[in-house]
């Protein structure tokens, strides 16, 4: 397992001043292992205070694993070694790691007032075969950036002690998960 980060964590009790955190992980099975693979995961996240008041925070997620659909998309559910995105810290208002998925592409836009927040999420989760990040990867995203689309948006009050959300899917059959933070 590799690990490179840049920055640190953002804290978003400071919204003062920017902030700024990158994180690359790239795993891969050892010796002679019977389910080889390899996996890298990417997190961005940008804190940009526009006024006192007024703070944007970005986030991009990405992942990748070569393990093979036919080996994690059966019925019996091998999910060792991809993703498995949804809920608080993924993607808001789905159900908790909803969505297994060997590749995927996940955007979060936090606009917040003070302590009032409104947030929108969105989700591409794409088949790449066998790829990692590399141009392959970008090209399949680029295909399925309008198809297998997950997305959600809401609202939340409070602060870095308490905070209450109201998250909505934004798919056809919508679904409101009210979150509370302490």
């Amino acid at each position: 397992k590799y690990i490179v980060t840049m920055g640190y964590p953002i804290d978003i009790e400071v919204r003062n001043k920017p902030q700024f955190y990158l994180s690359f992980i790239s795993s891969q099975s050892v010796g002679h292992s019977y389910n080889t693979f390899m996996k890298d995961h990417l997190f961005l996240n940008v804190l940009a205070p526009y006024t006192s008041d007024l703070n944007f925070n970005i986030k991009i997620l990405a992942g990748a694993s070569n393990v093979s659909d036919s080996i994690w998309n059966r019925d019996d559910g091998y999910h060792q070694n991809i993703f498995a995105i949804g809920g608080k810290g993924t993607l808001r208002g789905y159900e908790w790691k909803q969505f297994p998925t060997s590749h995927y592409f996940l955007t979060t836009l936090e606009i917040w007032f003070d302590e009032f927040g409104i947030l929108y999420d969105r989700a591409v989760i794409f088949e790449s075969p066998g790829n990692q990040f590399g141009s392959d990867y970008f090209n399949d995203l680029s295909k399925s950036i309008s198809t297998n689309v997950y997305h959600s948006a809401g609202l939340s009050i409070g602060d870095e002690d308490f905070s209450l959300s109201f998250i909505r899917t934004l798919d056809d059959d919508p679904n409101t998960i009210i979150y509370l933070t302490f």
